[in-house]
């Protein structure tokens, strides 16, 4: 796909000027949950972007948050720009936007030439993302515009500027620079996607700008609503674009734990879609479908591959040697696994043990989110990653 995509640009309409006056208006949805952490950085980063702040209207909504957040986000709203709506109790951020959007609703006559902008509290805007999301949207066909996601993970307070300290992230306790490097990657792919099909595969959850009137509120019990809106979008016939000049930063924790954690959810928030948009991957005869299935679909069932080709492995080992170390080499590489997850907290390992403690946790990850969903999901509230503040 790289190869196919090189030297081609995006060739959409595009707003050029950030203070033009046919710009659309701009409504920001944020859903949070106890985040006195980042609220008020959020926010700073958000009203220093330079989209027309005549413009833009921030909905935020709080699912039952029991620290100082409600406290923080009305110290900082100075005028009508900011709504906070709180509701009690726990309701899932997926519920959570599909109230910030009947709210919506309620204020403008005509959703038709508006966008909306989603968003995380821990994801902070360069003073060009907003126009960045935005700019593609002159063209009819575009639904929605994904912001390319940096994981910053802490780097300023990890890495001095002594010589001595320019120590690379690979020789660091935890996965922060592996996950980073994956979602350097992803956002590369999505790019290519825009580019050859103009049908990225998804956008990141965490920031993405889409048509109002396209918006599809989330079934309840649904776990990954950024997928589900995406593909919502797709089935439409509308285009989705990956744009890399929209920046946006997401510091977040490179704990192994809490990674598996978020990515075994995922996995049953993916065989949730997976189910739903059975109609847009089978059969694979367009450009949905083949990007669907080979950056989606085939990940996703990644974790029955390696089980299939080490128990093949097994089984032919008996009979040629070849296969006998096909076998030892993938248990091999199973027990350095082990060994990176039994001292990830103990020892700076090398890079090259803790790609494979990766590779392999989040396979596994994705197979237990798998028996979840088959198990049923009972409810979609999550409990956020943990916080950087930095």
């Amino acid at each position: 796909m790289q190869f196919l995509a090189r030297g081609k640009q995006l060739n959409l309409a595009a707003f050029t000027e950030k203070a033009a006056d046919d710009l659309p208006h701009v409504f920001i949805f944020m859903a949070v949950y106890n985040e006195e952490l980042v609220i008020q950085q959020k926010l700073h980063s958000i009203n220093q972007t330079n989209y027309p702040t005549h413009k833009m209207k921030l909905l935020i909504g709080s699912d039952g948050s029991t620290d100082q957040t409600h406290q923080i986000i009305k110290n900082f709203s100075k005028d009508d720009s900011i709504e906070l709506y709180i509701f009690k109790g726990r309701l899932g951020k997926p519920q959570i936007i599909n109230l910030l959007h009947e709210k919506y609703l309620s204020q403008i006559k005509e959703p038709n030439y508006d966008i909306l902008i989603l968003t995380d509290a821990n994801v902070l805007f360069e003073p060009d993302t907003i126009f960045e999301l935005v700019k593609f949207f002159k063209a009819k066909q575009t639904g929605i515009v994904g912001a390319t996601i940096k994981n910053t993970n802490n780097v300023k307070s990890q890495i001095s500027t002594s010589k001595k300290d320019q120590t690379s992230l690979n020789t660091q306790k935890g996965i922060g620079f592996l996950e980073k490097q994956y979602i350097s990657r992803e956002n590369q792919i999505k790019h290519y996607e825009s580019v050859l099909f103009k049908k990225a595969m998804g956008v990141f959850g965490g920031c993405y700008a889409l048509r109002a009137k396209w918006f599809q509120p989330v079934p309840a019990k649904f776990i990954v609503d950024d997928f589900y809106i995406s593909l919502s979008i797709l089935k439409k016939k509308y285009n989705i674009i990956q744009n890399l000049k929209a920046l946006a930063y997401e510091d977040v924790p490179g704990k192994l734990k809490e990674e598996f954690r978020r990515k075994r959810r995922i996995g049953a928030g993916n065989m949730q879609n997976l189910h739903y948009f059975k109609n847009s991957w089978f059969p694979p005869f367009d450009a949905t479908a083949f990007a669907f299935f080979s950056h989606k679909i085939l990940r996703w069932f990644g974790p029955f591959c390696i089980l299939f080709c080490w128990l093949s492995a097994l089984v032919l080992a008996v009979n040629c040697r070849l296969f006998l170390l096909f076998f030892l080499v993938q248990t091999i590489l199973v027990l350095i696994a082990l060994l990176n997850y039994i001292l990830k907290d103990t020892f700076a390992l090398p890079a090259w043990i803790k790609f494979i403690g990766y590779f392999y946790a989040m396979n596994l990850a994705l197979l237990l989110g798998f028996f979840d969903y088959l198990k049923g999901i009972e409810t979609n509230v999550w409990e956020p990653t943990e916080r950087n503040v930095g």
